[in-house]
């Protein structure tokens, strides 16, 4: 574990997750190849609103047309709409990818989008039984 800045915070890698950019199978630009950068900016982009301001919330932004979502299963309801375009964590799409409701963009200016995880806690309040079980499970799966 590291110290995060002053706030008594610390922190540990929990690894990274694939965040594929989907949309609904119906919209136009599903089938454009290569999808390039400037398809998506003119299309409205569905992201999860950041806690704080900063360029952290602004990380995967493209479009100048965003729609902020509080969490990531509204978010993918709303892209099953044909509401907008996403980065979805994948362990949240099997099922929608399986029955046919989204599809994978493959853009052609992303190798593919990942975001690392990071787990934080107060040093001065020690995980209790539930985080340290979620602590040692997510650390678990982080490749050594």
């Amino acid at each position: 574990p590291r110290p995060h800045g002053g706030r008594g915070l610390v922190c540990r890698c929990g690894g990274r997750v694939a965040v594929p950019l989907v949309v609904c199978p119906d919209r136009p630009r599903v089938h454009k190849t290569p999808l390039h950068e400037s398809d998506l900016q003119g299309a409205r982009q569905l992201m999860v609103t950041g806690r704080r301001e900063g360029t952290e919330r602004h990380r995967f932004r493209l479009s100048s047309q965003v729609w902020w979502v509080e969490g990531d299963l509204g978010i993918l309801e709303l892209v099953k709409l044909g509401l907008g375009w996403s980065a979805v964590p994948e362990f949240l799409l099997h099922r929608p990818l399986a029955r046919g409701e989204l599809v994978v963009l493959k853009p052609d200016f992303i190798p593919q989008a990942e975001l690392e995880l990071e787990l934080q806690w107060y040093r001065a309040r020690p995980l209790g039984q539930a985080g340290r079980w979620l602590k040692e499970a997510l650390l678990a799966r982080v490749p050594r």
